[in-house]
Order: C-alpha cells, then structure tokens, then sequence
C-alpha cells in the first residue's frame, strides 16, 4: 500500500507577483481562437526577449474581440501594434497602470512555461499545443492552471500549477507495421499481388480515426504537425499525381534527398510501390485532408502503455528541465524568486476520500469495503437483491435484471466476408448466454448479408444501407433488434446508426475485429487437439466478450421497447441499492453538445437518485453553444418532473467544459426564472466533467510508485473559469489500460469542475459530489464484468445521443 498521493505536477510555493504593469486596450478583429493563437505568439516571443509582458481577452462577438494587453516598457507597445496590424479595429489604447487581474496572471503563468519549453529545445506542435522531446520520441501535454487562495485581509493570491504527461510516439511508421503485418520485406511485393494489396487495404482500414504525427512545409521549412487518419486511397505512391502532375513519391523522395529533417523522420528512402496512400486532416494547414504515403506518419501510443513508476520517472526528468528554465526566465523578467513544489497528499488528509465504484476483496480495498457501491437485481421471484459482486458473477447465481427477463427477435445484418457456418455458430454461443444470464430469451434469429469490398467503401455502404431496409420489412420494433457487424469506421457506423433510428430501431453494433476474435475463440474451442487449460483460458475469455454484447442487446432492446410505448423511462439493467446522494432528494443530468460537419447537437439524459431513467431530450442547436432559450425549455421540463417526484436538488453533469460565460450566466439566469413561475425550489448543481486531462495521480512511497484505488478521490484547488469561481476534484473512476502480458499502465483520471454558480461550497460538499459520480459510474450496462465506466451514465448516453444527432441521425426519445 502506499503513504500518499502524488500529482504529476508542480505549483509555485509563492503566488506570483509582476507588479504594476502599463495597460493597453485594443479591438482585435478575428475569432477568439484566432486572437489567442495571434496574441500568445507575438508575447510569447517578447518574453524570450527578456520582455515582461501578458494579456486577457474576451470575446466581444463571434468575429470580434476586446484585449488587454499588460506591458513592463512602454516601448514595445509599438511593435505590438506592427504585429496586430492586419486585425487591429482603429488603434490601441493607453489605460493606465494596473496591477494584472487573475485572467492575465493565468495567461502570463501559461507564456511562461510555453518559453521555458521552448528554452529547453522541445518542438511544439501548434495544431494541437504539445511539445516534441528533442528526440521525437515522445509527445509532451502540457496544463496550466492558476490557484485561487486568500490572505487574511481576504485579498487574492494566485499560485501557478503546471501539469506534465506525455505519449509516446512510434518509432515505426505506418509502412513499417504495414510490411511486418502482411509478411514481406518491401511494398514492391504487392506490385503483382492482388491478395496483398486487398490486406494492406484492411490493415490500413483499422488505422482510420487514428491520431499520427507527420511533417508539413511551411515555406522553406518542415514543421511536425499532428493529423488525423479520415480515409484511404487503394493507389500506389508513384500512381498519386499532384496539380503538377509530379507524383506523390517523387515529391517525398526529394524532400528526403535535401532535407536532414524529413531525412531523420522517415529514416529509410521512400518506396514507389507504398500502398495504399492515407488521406489526413491536418489543423491550420488545409480544409481538405492531405494525402501521405504510409512511410512519413507515425502513431500517438505505442500499443505498450507505461507503468506508473516508468511514467513517474520520465515526467519528473522532463520536469526537472522545464522548471529550471521557468525559474530563469521569471527571475529575468521579475527579478523575483520563484520555487516550486511538488503536488502531494498524505492518505489521510481531510482532501482526500474512497467511495469504491466496484469492490474486487484485494486486501488493500478490504479497508474500504463499506464504501463500495452496491447494485439491486431482482431474484428468480422477483425479490429485490443487493450485491457488491460483478453482475456477470450475480446473473450466473440465478438473479434476473431488474426490469426483467426480456424476449426478442434477433436480425443480423453481417458483411459477405463472414462465412455463415461461423455466424451462425457466434449466433448460438450468443443466444445460450442471453438465456444463461438470465436476459431472457432469442426466439428467433433472421439473416442478411451485405456485400464489403475495403477497396470500395461506396459500393459497401449501399449494400449496408439495403440490406438493412431489407431487414426492416413488416418487423415490430416491441418484437425486434437489430445486431450489426461492421468494419471499425466512422462511416459505417453513421449509417448503420441512421438507417436504424429512421425505422424507430435501436442498433447493437458489433466490430468485425470483434466478431473475428469470438470466432477465433470458438474455433479453438471446438478443437479435439486443444489442451484442457487453453480450452479453459479462451472460454473464460469468450464468455466475457460475448456477456458485453448479451447485455448491451438487453438495454438496447429494453430502450427501444420503452420508446415504442410512449414510456422511455424506469430502470433498466440494475439501479443503485442505495441513492446516489444518501437521502433519495436528486436528479442527475447529463450534458453534452458535440459539433460535426458543421451541425450541433445536445443531448440530455435525466436519472433519478436510483439511476432509473426518467427521460431523453434531444435538440439541435443554430450554434455550438448552449444559449438562454434552449436551457429556458429544457430546465422548465427538467424542474417539472423534479416537482413530480419530490426531487429538491438538480446535477447537471456536462461532458466537457461549457465554451463561453454565457453558456453559465444564461443557464443561471433560466434556471431562476423557471423555478420562480412553477413555484417549486430546488437546487442546482453545475458540474464539468473534464474525461481527457494531462493530470496523472499515482500512490506514493519511498520505494515506488503504483495506481491509486478505484474510487479514490482528491480536491485540488479553487479556480476561476468563465467569470465564475470553480473547484477542481480529481476522481479515479477507473482501471488502467493494460499492455503486453497483462502489465498494468497508468491509471488516467476524469476531474470533475464543479462552478460556484449559486453558493460556495464546504469541502464535504465537494467530496460528496465526487462520491455521487461515483456511485454513478456503476451503472454501465454495457459492461456485465463489472458494472463500471470512467464516465458515469448520464454523461455516457448523452454523449452517444449527441454524437448521433450532430451526425444527423433522428433519435427519438
């Protein structure tokens, strides 16, 4: 076990203090990414000048924004002007000498350590603000966040934290794990070789969505830039011909023969024969996707995640650097000392808590036992039945999901590459378990087949699409599901998606990489030569991959039954055998607005204390954020049934953090008028739910270092974000990835953002809050091996939802 916690980040033991600086104001006439991006570069480059200097902005309309640049000599003021020249409204105005507000303090913190990066001869990454080590090896994030705390005169002090964490990047291009995966040594092998091509082709599909690191030339320059594999071209590279009719090969290969830098990155020559080419959305390079031979990109993550004693000791050594370059560079500009300290917990402070989201009965949880989250079944009779345990442990002892055993009609739809005596034996084993655990039964099962050519997407996902509307024909959506094999691809899921939900149908998707390895297992299994511990090894692990699926169809099943009788609420799977809050008085919402191809939509989800679904909205949205009116009509329906229910608080849990001040103003300002006209108080609760974050906690003492329990919680600190003051907790809602002979990696945690939008909270407030989430993350009925998701099941649906309505697929619900 271990003594404390430790972040993996560092904050200033002093507050930081620049002095009474010289304050200009300008209108800057651009977006707000575009000021930042503008403003950040031309301060950032005034401070390795030995200049002090920050700024705030704030956006004064979409294509306009209001800055306040804070400056040491006044002089410099002009070459400010001669860089902003070309989005300047009139000229800058002189206000004063002011000491900086927090925002500028915040951004001030932030030009620091991007200089001190810089200093120690990291490369950044400006599409997405990460640094590459100086050998390419590995991709560093980096966070800022300023601490809010208050003397005794109740004045504000601000300490600067600054967060570390990294990814690692392959050391192999794509054309290298190409080669070794179809066996041979060159491309030149698949020149005459139909096969391989038709291979490489699937090879490359599974890599689409997948984030790589590449080169753009920017002027005479090469820069490293991260892109995002969206499609494939089935050519070779000398076949790709540019507007210059010059190949794409040709193109590389002189790049490779001039430049060291493009020489270092790809490493061996450029072949001709690479196939097939990828297409890469790449940010502020082009709208349209870039097309690159295999051989210039190379993945974020090696497929091997580091443990946390090798994750702690690269990012202190990367730690060590940046902050030594901060010290100079502040006590240059300053001429202040600045010292840092490490972010630690001893394990019985009063900031930190266990609330287990799923109880294993290791010794080190042992301690905790009467914290775990408990979930309710139903018994064989239809008693109500408490349990710790795995519900895959609980439905093989003869319990029943709570709403009951369930019976249905199963439609597969599967692409031609499947040989039918396989499916339907995947088909069977799948059938025996649903009626095993206890889901019900599958009465029936109907076949369809698409045809699927990896080398024609058009051709696949117009046979999709008409054997789905085959499938539909005369079916009942209280009889019927719908089970769905597909490739690993946006696109096939958009209209698997769509087709489904046109017809009023939920959808079980099932990848085919799934479903080859279910058949792989059962092969395996039905071998006279397989020895009995291997048969016992793969059946162990069959069972859990097909116990997903199994209870993944029920829910979906039980949800699409639910809305085809006008009723889309109750439980489902399980509920929580105690409320989430301890006294049966909340209603959890999740929140999500997501954005894509220029269509927003946002989904809410609302659960009663028990994590019984009271109801679905969905709504499409003119902007990508949340304004008065939407939040006016949602809140009005969300107050209504909290009334209905007796319900007297109110947690929206949005996935993400809100994008503008208004999104919380005008929430605020909706929730107190719709309160006020139906007459009913309740509280409110407006929780962010940060799922990707540069922050890494581990379990600490003098020999090592190790993942903390699940269900460990910590507060951090006080912010300010959007105007309104924040607390910060760190929750560990979840087990980390595991890589190669089921060595563990490094636990990754979600920070809940909770906004003092109403009161101030007291830290058992906040701890409680976190125990809430908590308790909420057990129920993900799309894992039956442990009930348990990093983001608890407001937050889930509604990101699905959301996804699914900016895609442009009608949900009803």
């Amino acid at each position: 076990m271990y003594e404390s916690l430790i972040l993996n980040g560092i904050y200033t033991a002093k507050p930081i203090d620049v002095g009474l600086l010289k304050c200009y104001k300008a209108l800057l006439r651009c977006n707000y990414g575009e000021c930042k991006r503008r403003l950040h570069g031309v301060l950032t480059r005034l401070i390795l000048r030995g200049q002090l200097a920050t700024y705030e902005l704030r956006e004064e309309s979409p294509e306009k924004c209001l800055a306040r640049i804070y400056v040491k000599d006044y002089s410099i003021i002009d070459e400010v002007k001669s860089e902003l020249h070309n989005i300047l409204d009139n000229t800058i105005e002189y206000v004063g000498e002011e000491y900086p507000p927090h925002p500028a303090i915040e951004t001030f913190f932030d030009l620091l350590a991007d200089v001190a990066f810089k200093e120690a001869g990291f490369e950044k990454i400006k599409s997405k603000g990460v640094y590459l080590d100086r050998d390419k090896q590995r991709a560093i994030g980096k966070r800022t966040v300023i601490k809010i705390e208050h003397d005794n005169a109740g004045g504000e002090k601000y300490h600067g934290i600054l967060f570390i964490d990294y990814s690692n990047v392959a050391r192999s291009s794509l054309a290298d794990k190409l080669l070794e995966e179809l066996g041979v040594d060159d491309f030149t092998s698949l020149k005459e070789n139909s096969n391989l091509r038709l291979k490489a082709i699937e090879l490359a599909s599974s890599y689409i969505g997948k984030t790589v690191l590449t080169l753009v030339k920017r002027g005479t320059e090469y820069e490293h830039v991260y892109g995002k594999i969206v499609d494939l071209e089935p050519v070779f590279a000398r076949e790709w011909k540019l507007p210059n009719e010059q190949s794409i090969h040709n193109l590389w290969f002189e790049r490779y023969r001039k430049d060291e830098k493009v020489k270092l990155f790809i490493e061996t020559e450029p072949s001709e024969w690479e196939f097939p080419l990828f297409k890469v959305e790449v940010e502020r390079v082009r709208k349209e996707p870039l097309t690159y031979p295999p051989s210039l990109l190379k993945p974020i993550e090696a497929p091997e995640p580091p443990d946390p004693i090798t994750r702690w000791d690269n990012i202190r050594k990367i730690v060590r650097i940046v902050e030594d370059d901060i010290k100079r560079v502040y006590k240059s500009l300053t001429g202040e000392k600045l010292e840092f300290r490490y972010i630690k917990y001893d394990i019985d402070s009063q900031l930190v808590g266990v609330r287990l989201n799923f109880y294993t009965g290791s010794d080190s949880e042992k301690p905790f036992r009467d914290t775990a989250v408990k979930l309710k079944y139903r018994d064989s009779k239809g008693n109500e039945r408490s349990f710790l345990a795995s519900p895959l442990y609980v439905f093989n002892r003869g319990c029943v999901p709570y709403a009951g055993r369930q019976e249905l009609k199963l439609l597969v739809v599967y692409p031609s590459t499947i040989s039918r005596s396989e499916l339907e034996k995947f088909v069977n084993y799948l059938s025996s378990l649903f009626r095993e655990l206890n889901f019900g039964n599958i009465v029936s099962c109907n076949y369809h087949s698409y045809t699927y050519d990896s080398a024609n997407l058009s051709e696949s996902l117009t046979s999709l699409e008409k054997a789905m509307q085959q499938a539909f024909t005369s079916c009942s959506k209280l009889e019927y599901l719908l089970l769905v094999i597909i490739p690993d691809s946006d696109e096939f899921y958009e209209l698997s998606k769509r087709v489904a939900s046109s017809k009023g149908f939920h959808t079980q998707l099932l990848g085919l990489e799934t479903f080859s390895t279910a058949a792989k297992y059962i092969s395996i299994i039905e071998s006279s030569s397989t020895d009995t511990w291997v048969k016992q090894r793969v059946e162990s692990a069959l069972r859990s991959l097909i116990a997903n699926v199994c209870g993944g169809m029920y829910v979906e099943y039980l949800i699409q039954k639910s809305i085809a009788l006008g009723k889309a609420s109750g439980p489902l799977t399980w509920i929580l055998a105690e409320p989430a809050d301890g006294s049966a008085q909340s209603m959890y919402v999740g929140l999500d607005v997501s954005t894509k191809r220029g269509v927003s939509g946002v989904a809410f989800i609302l659960l009663d204390p028990y994590g019984k679904l009271i109801d679905a909205k969905v709504i499409q949205l003119k902007s990508e954020v949340l304004r008065y009116q939407e939040y006016y009509d949602v809140l009005r329906y969300m107050v209504s049934k909290a009334r209905e229910q007796g319900l007297k608080r109110i947690v929206i849990l949005r996935d993400g953090i809100p994008r503008t001040s208004l999104e919380l103003s005008e929430c605020l300002q909706a929730f107190n008028r719709v309160t006020t006209e139906l007459k009913y108080e309740t509280e409110l609760e407006y929780v962010a739910v940060i799922k990707r974050s540069t922050v890494r906690i581990f379990g600490s003492n003098r020999k090592t270092k190790l993942n903390p329990l699940q269900g460990t919680y910590t507060h951090l600190y006080k912010i300010r974000h959007l105007g309104y003051n924040a607390h910060e907790v760190l929750v560990v809602a979840s087990k980390p990835e595991r890589g190669g002979e089921e060595r563990e990696g490094t636990v990754r945690p979600i920070i809940l953002r909770i906004y003092e939008l109403r009161k101030t909270y007291s830290l058992e407030e906040l701890k409680r809050i976190a125990e809430e989430y908590l308790a909420l993350t057990r129920l993900n009925f799309w894992n039956i091996a442990t009930g348990v998701s990093k983001l608890a099941l407001p937050v889930k649906m509604a990101d699905i939802l959301s996804y699914m309505l900016s895609m442009g697929i009608p949900i009803k619900a």
